[in-house]
């Protein structure tokens, strides 16, 4: 199925699609959208807007420095990336800029204007001692604290923070709304959603991940490379029209442009990682990155015992290239960024037997299982980008991209199981078993088969009018083509006898389907400190032949009597089209009429910049509303989301998320997110449920310090809690969700000391330093449940038994960068 990855084109011809628009409709469509693609505008200026980005020896990011130019009148502020955004004299010869920051010595910086290419990296020392006060005026006013719902994190922190093989989502679980109750997996739900509602974008390419895996310790990589990433911005809900088409959340990753030749390796129990980069020349460059996880020692800690055999390997390579030649013009300018990345995940476990104890003091329950049989999982990805961007002049911007995915995912199960469920209240022995309450035995059956291809084709475009107005419009088309081959079954057997066969599907589906969407943008400040962003998203959905608006508005103003001070508002509608996922039912068959899931949002909040201690913090609180209609009902199955296939539900959603980051050890930034939240969903048969989601407190916590005096010897911690999720028996939608699960409780703690080998060079140059570190995972040895089986008991009724996560365990972790 890889092979022909390259050959999608021809897939709707395959498919035999249903024709919506006629050629001559199509034909005036696209020559209007080339029209625009081409279009330039005559318009001049007299600056010119430079990126950089500030940076200590230890590669951290430093926020909230102040660069003041020297040789010019201008000034800015790094964002919590150490990303800052300065205007300078088109005619100015050599940049000379005075840099302030609490933690450093002022360092004064020159660079030929001709030479600043990009997000110019500068690297500051700490000196050990804090400078006097330097009181600095002027607008500190950026592009995120405008938009609501909009966090941003340092990319250090995914690389730096203690997880389970550096898992990258795990740091978007402790972001205000998001949830993720499963340190095996890079799954998350933000704000009531569900896994499928999220977007993500890599350099503004689709990301997309496997479709068929049903548990974390399946799953493997998330896609994003933390060595590769130079900025992460992530939006809860309300965000901007370009944006679509999805309901719950955007998280929009930038790999960056290589500034030097160099990398790291790493290796660790868990696995390990080699990056490489390369500037090429002041032209361009690339990266390239190769991940390896291998979780057999921790899939050793849970309660199933066998023969696990996980090997997860991820490759990425990214390149840019400045097509112009005349460097100096950063006016006029072509570049070009490639992404391409491949990914295999292979599980095979052979189960031998489990163990589980649960219940109360009063009835203490035991549940054992033999196993025999075996699993054999096989997802392999492949995801490819090109991104063109055009500057026609000081005031248009356009950027076309071009990228696929495909996947082909292999289940092979064949276990068969037999459990005793008893009470050991009164038994002889710890072991022994006082009363049976339940005997029976599963056979598991699949040879599943899924090949998908996915094409992207956008363009953007984004026009300044003056320095109070901008005009952003774009187009995208996006194909989807799906060879689904399902061939399961479960018998469940209960006192020896054969109850009944369930979860039995035999289909092969065959769906080519296709969406179309346009936008339109503008951003407006009508009045200084305050601004306004008014949008509206179209789409054509060619399988259900709806046409959907989407208009959106944001509004935020900064106090002028304190420009700290910055309140935000936005209200908009998220419509999210039928991907395949939603389209078949629990029984296997394809609702090829499915409409899109529709959802208004509604926020207000403020953003607030302060000192404590004399240290710079920053704290977002939000207010949030969600409504939704025709939304399809779901089960969670650990990881899996079984969908019914209708459009048969109503839903709400509604909760305040807080956040507040900033440098609680000088030096170092950390933060703490706390959220409470209320989802239910309505069937006119069976009224209102809670949703799968609905996790009504949730708090997340990342913290570093060092030693005094000693910013290389530093100490993590993560911390996340949740309140318990509901679940109920699958396939029933009465009753739905009556039985509240356990919290999510885990702590991991991780230790780095940072050995300089270099520190003679001049500044500016490539560190070459040795990390040792050490990870306590689940330092409190939490006994976290993902999921519950559903046993009867020989009396009737059924019990819940607790499927739990991975316990206490220790990482050691060599890196070196180079």
């Amino acid at each position: 199925m890889l092979g022909s990855f390259f050959h999608f084109i021809p897939l709707p011809m395959r498919f035999q699609p249903r024709p919506q628009f006629s050629k001559t409709q199509f034909s005036g469509f696209f020559l209007l959208a080339f029209y625009f693609f081409l279009s330039g505008a005559s318009v001049w200026g007299q600056t010119i807007d430079l990126k950089g980005r500030i940076i200590d020896q230890y590669d951290y990011s430093l926020s909230f420095a102040q660069v003041i130019g020297q040789n010019f009148k201008g000034q800015s502020q790094t964002d919590s990336l150490g990303n800052f955004e300065i205007a300078v004299p088109d005619s100015l010869q050599i940049v000379r800029l005075k840099i302030f920051h609490l933690n450093t010595n002022a360092e004064e910086y020159a660079l030929p204007l001709s030479d600043w290419k990009g997000h110019q990296l500068i690297r500051l020392f700490l000196s050990g001692k804090k400078l006097e006060e330097v009181e600095i005026s002027g607008d500190r006013w950026d592009d995120t604290r405008r938009q609501a719902g909009v966090v941003t994190i340092e990319p250090e922190q995914t690389v730096n923070m203690p997880t389970v093989g550096g898992e990258f989502n795990q740091v978007i679980a402790l972001l205000p709304g998001v949830s993720s109750n499963s340190e095996l997996s890079s799954s998350y739900s933000v704000r009531g959603g569900s896994f499928d509602e999220n977007l993500v974008y890599v350099n503004n390419m689709p990301i997309y991940r496997p479709f068929l895996a049903a548990q974390g310790q399946q799953e493997g990589l998330s896609f994003v490379n933390g060595d590769m990433v130079s900025g992460v911005t992530f939006s809860a809900g309300g965000w901007q029209s370009r944006y679509g088409d999805k309901m719950a959340s955007v998280l929009n990753i930038d790999y960056r442009h290589p500034d030097r030749t160099g990398g790291s390796a790493e290796v660790g129990l868990l696995g390990g990682s080699l990056f490489l980069e390369q500037k090429v020349n002041e032209r361009g460059g690339w990266m390239i990155g190769a991940r390896h996880k291998r979780t057999d020692y921790l899939l050793g800690t849970l309660e199933t015992e066998g023969e696990y055999k996980p090997r997860f390997t991820d490759v990425q390579a990214f390149g840019h290239y400045r097509l112009s030649k005349d460097l100096a013009d950063q006016n006029r300018y072509t570049e070009l960024e490639l992404l391409f990345g491949y990914g295999r995940n292979q599980y095979s476990v052979i189960p031998t037997s489990r163990r589980t104890e649960f219940g109360t003091l009063s009835q203490l329950l035991s549940f054992t299982v033999a196993f025999q049989g075996q699993e054999e999982l096989n997802y392999q990805t492949m995801q490819a980008g090109l991104r063109l961007i055009r500057k026609w002049n000081t005031q248009w911007k356009s950027e076309f991209i071009a990228s696929g995915f495909g996947t082909a995912e292999r289940e092979h199960i064949n276990v068969q199981s037999n459990y005793r469920l008893c009470d050991i209240v009164g038994g002889g022995g710890p072991n022994d078993c006082a009363t049976i309450i339940g005997i029976g035995g599963e056979f598991h059956y699949a040879r599943n088969a899924l090949d998908a291809e996915i094409l992207s084709l956008q363009s953007h475009h984004e026009v300044q009018i003056d320095e109070k107005r901008r005009l952003s419009f774009g187009l995208e088309w996006n194909g989807q083509a799906f060879d689904d081959r399902l061939k399961e079954y479960k018998i469940v057997e209960d006192g020896g006898e054969e109850l009944e066969v369930i979860d039995q599907a035999d289909e092969h589906h065959q769906i080519f389907k296709y969406w179309l969407s346009g936008y339109g943008q503008y951003d407006w400040e009508p009045l200084s400190g305050w601004s306004l962003t008014a949008g509206l998203r179209a789409i054509y959905n060619q399988q259900s032949g709806e046409v959907l608006f989407n208009p959106r508005l944001q509004t935020a103003y900064q106090l002028p009597s304190n420009p700290d001070w910055v309140l935000r508002a936005a209200v908009g509608k998220y419509d999210q089209p039928a991907f395949y996922r939603e389209m078949r039912r629990q029984d296997g068959t394809l609702n090829e009429d499915l409409l899109a899931q529709k959802s208004w949002h509604f926020l207000a909040g403020f953003d607030r910049m302060f000192q404590m201690w004399d240290r710079p913090f920053k704290l977002v609180s939000e207010l949030w509303y969600k409504r939704m209609s025709d939304m399809v009902p779901y089960d969670v199955d650990n990881v899996r989301l079984r969908y019914y296939g209708e459009n048969v539900a109503d839903a709400y959603a509604a909760g305040a998320d807080l956040f507040l980051s900033g440098e609680f050890i000088p030096g170092t930034q950390s933060w703490v997110s706390l959220g409470v939240m209320k989802t239910e969903e309505y069937i006119p048969e069976y009224g209102w449920q809670p949703r799968p989601t609905d996790q009504r407190f949730r708090l997340g916590l990342y913290f570093q310090d060092h030693l005094p005096n000693i910013p290389s010897a530093r100490v993590f911690v993560r911390y996340f809690y949740g309140s318990g999720l509901p679940f109920s028996p699958p396939g029933s939608l009465e009753g739905r969700n009556s039985l509240t699960g356990k919290a999510y409780n885990r702590v991991d703690l991780g230790f780095f000391k940072v050995f300089e080998l270099n520190s003679g060079l001049e500044k500016y140059k490539n560190p070459l330093n040795l990390w040792l570190g050490l990870e306590l995972l689940n330092a409190f040895g939490i006994d976290n449940v993902i999921s519950y089986n559903w046993v009867n008991a020989t009396g009737g009724g059924q019990y819940a038994i607790p499927n739990s996560l991975s316990a206490r365990f220790w990482n050691m972790k060599i890196k070196v960068n180079f």
